[in-house]
């Protein structure tokens, strides 16, 4: 069915954004992007993100902040560019993309590496108020990994009362994609679910290209997941 009507459009959508939004002159020098600065500092640019969004239903978004250094350490963030970006985003619930790449810059199975990543992660949401919250993101990760699950209890008690915890989520296996490192089981994902606010699904690994098969897998996808 081709819906172009607005039913498909709940009013509450969310969206991932580039690091350059929040991340500190450091990371656009390190990584040969001065000449681009001014697209993320300029309040212009910000209240025109904010606006654009707004207009497309955009109610959660999640400004990059991965990935994680190897002690627990976040990225270090521009602190008045942060504040900027919540005065433009105040009727939205800015929650900031965090965590990484796993068994590298993510150490899940290190209590100090995750006693370091939490105390970092409080600090953050202590000095920037406004934030509704933080949103996880830790890529692969196979399903069943309980040192995952601790790290999302440990979050819970050190974030304040009211704020979100959000994951990026894994869908579940298909016959055509059923790979545990990128695809929850049920088990594992209502695991997940319990342990937090929100689930942002990543529901881009299907492992093909046919039209018909695509929208048979959202479809049944959809339906796991509210289940």
């Amino acid at each position: 069915m081709d819906v172009r009507d607005g039913r498909d459009d709940r009013g509450r959508n969310g969206i991932w954004l580039s690091h350059g939004w929040l991340g500190d002159d450091r990371w656009f020098i390190q990584n040969g992007k001065s000449n681009e600065l001014h697209n993320f500092r300029s309040p212009e640019s910000i209240r025109t993100l904010a606006v654009k969004l707004h207009r497309n239903h955009i109610t959660d978004v999640f400004p990059h902040l991965c990935p994680a250094e190897i002690d627990g350490s976040l990225p270090e963030v521009d602190e008045a560019q942060m504040e900027r970006f919540l005065d433009a985003f105040d009727s939205f619930r800015v929650m900031p993309w965090i965590g990484g790449p796993n068994g590298s810059n993510v150490r899940l199975a290190t209590p100090k590496w995750r006693t370091a990543f939490v105390a970092n992660v409080k600090k953050l949401v202590a000095s920037h108020q406004r934030l509704a919250g933080v949103q996880i993101n830790v890529e692969p990760l196979t399903t069943g990994d309980t040192n995952f699950l601790t790290l999302l209890e440990e979050l819970r008690i050190a974030l304040p009362p009211g704020k979100l915890l959000s994951v990026a989520a894994y869908p579940p296996p298909t016959r055509w994609h059923p790979y545990e490192d990128v695809h929850w089981n049920e088990t594992y994902f209502r695991a997940i679910a319990q342990r937090s606010d929100q689930l942002a699904v990543m529901m881009y690994d299907v492992g093909q290209h046919k039209s018909k098969i695509y929208q048979h897998i959202m479809a049944n996808w959809s339906q796991e997941v509210l289940a």
